[in-house]
């Protein structure tokens, strides 16, 4: 017959911290950053430049009135016959005079007034009277 002995088990005692943590050394705490400040807030003279996504509306001096909305690229022009996009001509403007050139319809700011030329055409248009 045999006769197994059982021995008593008991588990390895851990090893050491020492022993089994890599070493390492904790980082430096990072400089404090300054609050990141906002950008620049610049005022827009409508004389020089229109506002980006303002509406401007105008009065013309021959047929209905038009609303001009700016943005950085181009005008959209609206008129009582529809809507058109007009990209702006760089090379065609400067400070304070802006042209927005299509086939069949420009615009030409100048300060606050418009030269809108339709189909040949040319009128002058201003923003209207405050008062």
């Amino acid at each position: 017959m045999a006769m197994a002995v059982i021995l008593g088990c008991r588990p390895a005692a851990p090893e050491p911290a020492s022993k089994t943590a890599p070493e390492w050394e904790p980082l430096p705490p990072e400089p404090a950053s300054a609050p990141a400040s906002p950008p620049p807030v610049t005022a827009v003279d409508p004389l020089v430049a229109p506002v980006p996504g303002a509406v401007s509306v105008y009065i013309c001096d021959q047929g209905p009135g038009v609303t001009v909305t700016y943005d950085e690229h181009g005008a959209l022009v609206k008129l009582p016959g529809g809507s058109t996009m007009l990209p702006r001509v760089a090379e065609a403007s400067q400070p304070g005079h802006d042209a927005y050139l299509g086939e069949e319809l420009s615009l030409y700011r100048s300060g606050e007034s418009i030269r809108l030329d339709v189909a040949g055409r040319s009128r002058i248009c201003k923003p209207p009277a405050h008062g």
